[in-house]
């Protein structure tokens, strides 16, 4: 399975996507968590419609050490069932996605396309 923003699947009959859009932790930087869930993933939810099979929202608590901030300040996964299935259904919609990405901060994500081996 291929994460964009979550999904778990039986990957015994399929594999699947995890597209992974985070934010790295900045000085200074602004990130609205509540705008980011509450708003912009169910706007993306919508635009992918069934391609998006669910996601997940996570916000950045510590890093590895004790007393280390978190790397990414905020993280969603979307699962879909495929690379192919995600790129087709983010495409038509990747201009009014990332227009809105302002709403929450003025950081600029990192995305990254995985294959979900376990889950």
């Amino acid at each position: 399975m291929l994460t964009t923003l979550a999904a778990l699947e039986d990957l015994m009959t399929r594999s699947s996507a995890d597209s992974k859009y985070m934010e790295m932790v900045k000085s200074g930087a602004r990130f609205d968590h509540a705008y980011y869930a509450n708003k912009h993933m169910p706007m993306v939810k919508s635009k992918l419609g069934d391609a998006c099979e669910s996601y997940t929202v996570d916000k950045g608590l510590a890093g590895g050490a004790p007393g280390a901030p978190p790397l990414y300040v905020g993280m969603c996964h979307i699962f879909c069932d495929s690379v192919e299935v995600f790129q087709g259904a983010f495409g038509p919609h990747a201009q009014e996605i990332m227009a809105d990405i302002p709403s929450y901060t003025d950081l600029a994500p990192v995305i990254q396309i995985s294959e979900v081996v376990v889950g």
